[in-house]
């Protein structure tokens, strides 16, 4: 911010720096606010007595199945 603000206000018009400050405010903002949603969610769980999160398993389940054709033998497959 340092860079920007002050060195930048050197060798850039102002109109540009007033456009990256602002861009960089809204950034900061929006990173902010996704902390908060975060922080509140952890105190909500812990409100609950929820002391871990739930965890899935996105691997396939592997099987092996066996097809009967009409003669009777089985077959892999």
């Amino acid at each position: 911010m340092y860079l920007i603000s002050v060195i930048g206000r050197t060798k850039l018009p102002h109109s540009l720096i007033e456009q990256i400050e602002g861009a960089l405010k809204a950034q900061l903002e929006n990173i902010g606010a996704k902390v908060n949603e975060a922080i509140a969610a952890e105190a909500l769980c812990k409100v609950h007595g929820i002391t871990r999160l739930a965890t899935y398993d996105t691997k396939p389940l592997a099987i092996e199945a066996k097809v009967l054709p009409p003669s009777g033998g089985a077959t892999s497959s």
